[in-house]
């Protein structure tokens, strides 16, 4: 599934507009570059996270994050807040080309929602893809939780060997 324009509601409707979680949308209102996608679901609020994430505009997505926001990157360990979250993703994120995360599976209860993704990175040998399953709580419209599970050797091991980055 794939969502390329973020639902906004303003006045009697819904309006769409692919920039707004970059601050180029001001004719939708004073969202504000922290302000909040009004009245999306939690699992629009994820699905546009995972589709900044494919625009590899990690600013914007990690705008919709809460500052203190929990990132379980559950193999490798916890990060938390907003700012040490865009430190720890941005350097990797940067080296790659292209980012295509795609959601295969979602389902949404409440303020959880949960996906089956493959994350797939191009680096300058190829792409790596990596199986992975994502839960995201989300709370006065930012995402509070984002916890992913993958095997982190599947991983590794696509990626090249010191010997042949010659």
């Amino acid at each position: 599934m794939r969502i390329n324009y973020l639902r906004l509601f303003k006045g009697d409707g819904f309006q769409t507009c692919k920039k707004a979680a970059t601050r180029d949308c001001s004719s939708l209102g004073p969202l504000g570059w922290r302000g909040p996608v009004s009245n999306a679901t939690p699992e629009e609020i994820v699905t546009t996270f995972i589709e900044l994430i494919n625009q590899k505009d990690l600013s914007a997505a990690t705008n919709l994050l809460s500052a203190d926001c929990e990132y379980d990157n559950v193999p490798m360990g916890k990060t938390f807040g907003r700012e040490s979250i865009l430190a720890q993703l941005g350097p990797m994120m940067e080296r790659c080309a292209e980012i295509d995360w795609i959601t295969i599976r979602q389902t949404a209860s409440g303020s959880i929602v949960m996906n089956e993704r493959m994350d797939k990175f191009l680096w300058p040998h190829g792409w790596v893809e990596m199986p992975c399953a994502g839960i995201f709580e989300v709370k006065d419209q930012e995402i509070i939780l984002w916890r992913d599970y993958f095997d982190l050797p599947t991983y590794i091991n696509q990626l090249p060997k010191p010997s042949d980055e010659s």
